[in-house]
């Protein structure tokens, strides 16, 4: 994996995304923060309620620790664990805000 900063990549509020190699990314949706996990660096739009999780702020400082992480973030947050982990994460941070809001 490589480190956050990419001075290449481009964005533009609200518009498609060129980064450095040369993908085009669909916009995030609002209210959702675009993660990159694994070696394949697959992209998850994470809704922001799921910072509440500890899970999720475990892998943030993880992230930090392993020098994944700036937090004069200017390129794509990259988590350092596997997409399987990562779906199993959101999978429960799914059903505790469904059970929460209801």
């Amino acid at each position: 994996m490589k480190r956050l900063s990419n001075p290449k990549s481009k964005a533009c509020c609200g518009m498609l995304a060129i980064v450095e190699r040369s993908e085009i990314i669909a916009p995030t949706p609002s209210g959702h923060i675009p993660m990159y996990v694994g070696e394949g660096r697959k992209r998850y739009d994470v809704p922001v309620e799921y910072l509440k999780f500890h899970k999720l702020r475990e892998l943030l400082m993880q992230s930090q620790e392993d020098g994944f992480l700036d937090f004069k973030i200017d390129g794509p947050i990259t988590l350092p664990c596997t997409t399987d982990t990562f779906d199993q994460f959101l999978n429960q941070a799914k059903t505790r805000s469904i059970k929460s809001e209801q």
